[in-house]
């Protein structure tokens, strides 16, 4: 494993400032392009940015090299699945990126990258179990985000490994029929049996629990939409958050949404009687193609 390329991304102050008031203020962005002894490439990024005011270290690591799972608004797994990250090599990504940006650890890792991190289970939970044993790389914050494997996330649940700061389950509509559009993992994992099973999750361990909803003009942003969301969200008050976001590319035939547009949907939310926390997160990274959905595995090296 090796970097072969860096791309970074300073924001002018007053960009920056913008962001003030939202979950955080970026300050870099920096994407990294690894090369695997088998010849295929992963990205992974690294964020530096402002949390209530103090400059804090953020990595997104890969977990695989591809994805199966074929979200629309994704380019991860365009170029298809080529195999699962072993345990070495997840744990070598961070260290890696830890020594390439000079800090001896990072203030958060999140398994957020190329690939599900619960379809690569084994090496997944190993690799966690490693960096909560060893303490290396990290200052204790780990979160990961699933597109929703219900059996697997209660799996998770019952091992009560206790170092997950948040989990994002990717939901990104209000519907089944809708989400089959975007996101083809609804054919097998309906959202209910998703919302349980990050139910379960969220009485067994001391995880922050968050609904991620990627708002498109005209897909999934109408105050229909917000009212089915909404009765989905009854009596989970103390149980999830939603955050609403803005993507970083586009479906066909929609356009991702601004910040003005997840304001609006918000008020929405609130005007159907949703009661649970609600944050904004404006798209990171797009300066070097390093926000959520825009990491690319390639395959082989010549490729």
């Amino acid at each position: 494993m090796k970097i072969i390329k860096v791309s970074s991304f300073t924001y002018p102050q007053n960009i920056s400032e913008r962001w003030r008031n939202e979950v955080f203020q970026p300050l870099v962005d920096h994407k990294f392009k690894i090369l695997l002894s088998d010849g295929n490439s992963i990205e992974a990024g690294v964020f530096e940015l402002l949390v209530n005011g103090r400059k804090e270290m953020h990595t997104c690591i890969s977990t695989q090299a591809g994805c199966k799972f074929g979200c629309t608004m994704c380019s991860s797994g365009r170029n298809g699945f080529s195999r699962n990250l072993t345990q070495e090599e997840i744990l070598e990504e961070i260290q890696y990126l830890s020594d390439r940006v000079r800090i001896p650890v990072f203030d958060h890792v999140v398994f957020m990258g190329i690939g599900e991190p619960l379809d690569n289970y084994n090496n997944f939970v190993g690799s966690v179990a490693e960096l909560v044993d060893s303490n290396k790389a990290y200052a204790g914050r780990l979160s990961f985000a699933t597109v929703g494997l219900p059996r697997k996330l209660l799996r998770l649940a019952q091992e009560q490994i206790p170092a997950f700061r948040m989990l994002w389950v990717s939901l990104h509509a209000p519907t089944d029929e809708k989400r089959a559009k975007i996101m083809p993992v609804d054919r097998a994992f309906k959202i209910q049996d998703i919302f349980e099973a990050a139910r379960e999750f969220a009485i067994r361990t001391p995880t922050e629990i968050w609904i991620n909803y990627m708002l498109f003009r005209g897909f999934n942003d109408s105050v229909e939409d917000a009212e089915i969301l909404a009765s989905l969200l009854i009596m989970t008050e103390g149980i999830f958050s939603v955050m609403i976001t803005e993507p970083n590319n586009d479906l066909p035939q929609y356009q991702g949404a601004d910040i003005l547009d997840l304001r609006r949907f918000e008020e929405y939310l609130r005007s159907a009687g949703v009661k649970n926390r609600i944050a904004r997160f404006i798209a990171a990274g797009k300066q070097v193609d390093a926000g959520c959905g825009e990491f690319v595995f390639v395959k082989g090296i010549n490729q």
